[in-house]
């Protein structure tokens, strides 16, 4: 795993368009990544980008390549996502009310369901509300 750079724009471009059906120009990775404020992480299976500005992150996409999930690749992405942002830091994401997989993983994280998005995902086969979640790491 490292972290991503300007050059790991194709890379996220192409996970992203396997992973899902709404379309990202690539120059959009390639803008983001070139700002200071997007950090995130990648190996060749999948990557996290984010967004930070003061104590709060926000996760803007996320994707493990099919055949590469249920194998700890996004537990690990997140976690060091967790681990970078450190105390004090709220991280916040949008997930597919369907996606049970993810929404598990980031209950387990610690992650808590604070609203409801309602038609936020515009899909192929209609709309899916998105579960807004919250991350607020302990202060121990």
């Amino acid at each position: 795993m490292r972290k991503l750079t300007v050059d790991d724009s194709k890379l996220i471009f192409e996970i992203r368009s396997k992973c899902f059906d709404d379309f990202w120009p690539k120059r959009d990775f390639v803008e983001m990544l070139s700002n200071p404020l997007y950090f995130g992480f990648c190996t060749d299976q999948g990557f996290i980008l984010c967004r930070k500005i003061s104590d709060e992150v926000e996760i803007i996409t996320f994707a493990v390549l099919a055949e590469h999930r249920k194998q700890g690749l996004g537990r690990k992405l997140l976690t060091s996502v967790i681990n970078q942002c450190g105390k004090g830091c709220t991280i916040f994401l949008e997930v597919a009310e369907n996606n049970i997989a993810a929404k598990t993983l980031y209950l387990q994280l610690g992650f808590i369901p604070i609203a409801i998005r309602k038609n936020y995902y515009q899909l192929s086969e209609g709309t899916q509300n998105a579960v807004v979640m919250k991350y607020k790491p302990p202060f121990n």
